[in-house]
């Protein structure tokens, strides 16, 4: 075995020295041991790695913490290699607005008035003042009592104002209580319906993001061996085996997202990649961009479905009990109705900080 070892291991340094040979210029022992025909002085070849100026090792590090917004455009998949990664227009208005709108939700959520639901007015005054307490005299406990008051006025204007969501599908309260096991049937099978979508939804969102991540990393390390000179070409092979044998960095998915919080992101990027332009760069952070906003949708279908999958199981009961004509307990009935508000909200969630901008006039949103 130690006899075969070392042999492997001679034959790998032979490969190994000639592979080196290659990257310097011929000496004389070259020429010795391997004639004359390879005896070309540097200066005659038509490129040498050894000509090759040198590069200063780079570090990945971000240039500043100081993005204050990144742009949210459709991914143009065919530039990165993947049409199957594009995203259009409609899927940006969505991640900017409500994530969920591409599953249609007027068919399962409807907004209500707080006067159709039976709910009497907030007031705007405060149900204390104490204005008029010894210890409330004080600049600091006047405007304390005064923010409060304000806040009060305001929480009133939102609330008197506001339409809150309620799945269409399933009954309120008042209902509820007479209502039959066929029409929480029906609730149970619309709910198993949107559940089903819920689900696909989500594989859709896992496979973008599975095939975007690799992509990503790929994409940034990316060297294209086309160029118009050998020399360039020498550049971009010399590039590539230094990245491979650990003296180039190279750019790990961490890196990359991190560089979405830099204002020079493109340029950090090209930095630690010289072969990248920063229009491809920057293409490739809307595709970072767009893999963030599909991995948020997923944790958002994903909470949908744990609390859909309790309706579904509160909804079943009370079929069951419905059909044997056994009255709704208050708890149950209450149950049906918090959980099914509280996944209409869940599905209308909003995207806030989000502004939307007119397309510039190169076209770009």
């Amino acid at each position: 075995l130690t006899v075969e070892v070392d042999k492997q291991c001679a034959e790998e340094l032979a490969l190994v020295a000639d592979w080196a040979r290659g990257l310097r210029p011929p000496t004389a022992d070259d020429v010795h041991s391997a004639g004359i025909a390879h005896a070309h002085m540097p200066a005659e070849r038509p490129f040498s790695f050894a000509n090759l100026s040198r590069r200063r090792w780079v570090i990945p590090f971000v240039s500043d913490y100081s993005c204050g917004a990144r742009l949210l455009r459709p991914v143009d998949g065919k530039v990165l290699g993947d049409p199957a990664l594009s995203t259009s227009e409609a899927d940006c208005a969505a991640f900017g607005g409500q994530p969920l709108a591409v599953l249609d939700l007027d068919k399962h959520v409807t907004r209500v008035a707080r006067s159709a639901l039976g709910l009497a007015p907030v007031s705007e005054a405060m149900a204390f003042d104490v204005l008029t307490h010894p210890h409330a005299g004080s600049k600091v406990a006047r405007d304390m009592q005064l923010r409060m008051a304000a806040d009060t006025k305001l929480y009133a204007g939102q609330q008197n104002g506001s339409s809150p969501n309620r799945l269409s599908f399933v009954p309120d309260v008042a209902e509820a209580a007479s209502a039959s096991a066929e029409l929480f049937g029906a609730s149970a099978v619309h709910l198993t319906e949107l559940i089903a979508d819920l689900k696909e939804r989500r594989r859709l969102d896992a496979a973008y993001v599975s095939k975007a991540l690799p992509l990503i990393e790929s994409s940034a390390n990316k060297v294209a061996l086309s160029a118009d000179s050998m020399e360039e070409i020498a550049r971009r092979t010399a590039f590539m085996l230094r990245q491979e044998a650990g003296a180039e960095a190279k750019a790990s998915l961490d890196f990359v997202f991190c560089l979405l919080i830099s204002s020079q992101g493109e340029r950090d990027l090209c930095r630690l990649n010289p072969f990248l332009t920063e229009q491809f760069a920057a293409t490739l952070f809307d595709l970072v961009v767009a893999t963030v906003c599909h991995a948020t949708r997923i944790g958002q279908t994903n909470r949908c479905i744990a609390e859909a999958d309790a309706l579904l199981r509160s909804l079943t009961e009370a079929a069951a009990l419905a059909r044997t004509r056994q009255p709704l307990g208050a708890e149950l009935l209450s149950n049906v109705s918090l959980r099914a508000e509280a996944l209409a909200d869940l599905l209308r969630t909003s995207r806030h900080f989000v502004l939307a901008e007119p397309p510039k006039s190169g076209g770009e949103n």
